[in-house]
């Protein structure tokens, strides 16, 4: 059984680099403790009660996937709040309606990789979550 973690509406941007067009989905975040895992999934139907709901798709979060904060004005980001979540499969750029919301999601995708324990062994094992700002020019 999984902890829901944290849900809300999130832009997706779909398609090729410099074609991206965005789709807004809800998103929930998942938690299984048993496994130590974690999943973003995503629903179309933002109104309707996601338990009621066909998953349209599933980010795995396994060990060593990263959340980067991006610069929506240096990296040419359609949408103001934007964070990629990087796996070893795939790169999601998703947008946040507001900084506190997008702060809240890269907080709860963070804390999913923190501590994980290992099956059998009762131990606690810390696994690393990179949060990385994308485009940010420091003086």
């Amino acid at each position: 059984m999984a902890d829901i973690v944290h849900k809300g509406p999130l832009d997706m941007a779909t398609g090729l680099v410099g074609e991206k067009t965005w789709k807004r989905r809800l998103f929930v975040l998942k938690s299984f403790k048993s496994s130590g895992t974690a999943a973003l999934e995503f629903y179309k139907d933002l109104k309707k009660d996601f338990h009621k709901q066909e998953v349209k798709g599933i980010l795995n979060l396994m060990d060593n996937y990263q959340v980067e904060i991006v610069n929506a004005e240096l990296t040419n980001c359609k949408r103001k709040y934007c964070f990629d979540v990087k796996t070893l499969e795939s790169t999601y750029r998703l947008a946040a309606d507001s900084e506190s919301d997008m702060d809240d999601w890269v907080h709860y995708l963070q804390i999913q990789t923190t501590i994980k324990p290992v099956q059998g062994l009762g131990e606690v094992v810390h696994v690393s979550c990179f949060v990385l700002f994308v485009g940010v020019s420091v003086l």
